[in-house]
């Protein structure tokens, strides 16, 4: 994979950007708070559509601007591929070679990136649910599908769970048949999450 060329436009404290990087390594080199880690930033959110230091994406728009723009011209397989992504306060425009993609999940694995920052080493010492999405974040990068599949485990889990507290220690006939229904859905979905996890951590093994 190769990034011909980046632009970023109202993102921090970066002028517009258009950069061409070189092939196999680039190093860049500025004193402190010249925007090194927030062209990094750029980097990671046209490809991965977040940000490894806000969960708001809103945040990376520049002060006084009311929206930002980043795209990435990427070549992969000998296949070139225009990612655009627009922010504004309270929505994102997400374009693939120049149109609206749906689902999201076929923006995804052309354009694969990995970071590594100082809290990645508190990883090991954080929350389980810290690692998982660690986990599951690396298993996307090489299963676009299983985007869907863990959305679809979290939204059927957030419904189950409404209903168990619905039922606030009695079940009616009605919540019963739909927990029912819940736990079939949630237990054929959390096969295929935990066989996608089971699957890239044996690969990590080797």
């Amino acid at each position: 994979m190769r990034i011909d060329l980046l632009t970023a436009a109202g993102i921090r404290n970066l002028r517009p950007v258009e950069l061409a990087p070189r092939e196999r390594f680039n190093v860049f080199v500025g004193q402190n708070g010249q925007g090194k880690t927030n062209l990094l930033e750029a980097i990671y959110v046209v490809a991965t559509l977040r940000s490894f230091r806000t969960s708001r994406l809103a945040d990376l728009i520049a002060f006084g601007q009311t929206e930002a723009q980043l795209g990435a011209r990427v070549t992969k397989a000998g296949l070139t591929r225009i990612y655009e992504v627009g922010l504004g306060p309270h929505a994102r425009r997400v374009q693939l070679d120049g149109k609206a993609v749906r689902p999201i999940a076929r923006y995804f694995g052309g354009f694969n990136v990995v970071v590594f920052t100082p809290e990645d080493l508190a990883l090991p010492r954080g929350t389980p649910s810290e690692r998982r999405r660690f986990v599951d974040r690396a298993v996307f990068n090489q299963n676009t599908e299983y985007l869907g599949q863990i959305q679809d485990y979290e939204k059927v889990l957030k419904q189950r769970n409404s209903v168990l507290k619905q039922a606030d220690g009695s079940l009616s006939s009605k919540l019963g048949d739909l927990l029912a229904v819940y736990d079939r859905q949630l237990a054929e979905l959390g096969i295929a999450v935990s066989t996608a996890r089971a699957a890239f951590v044996a690969t990590m093994h080797g």
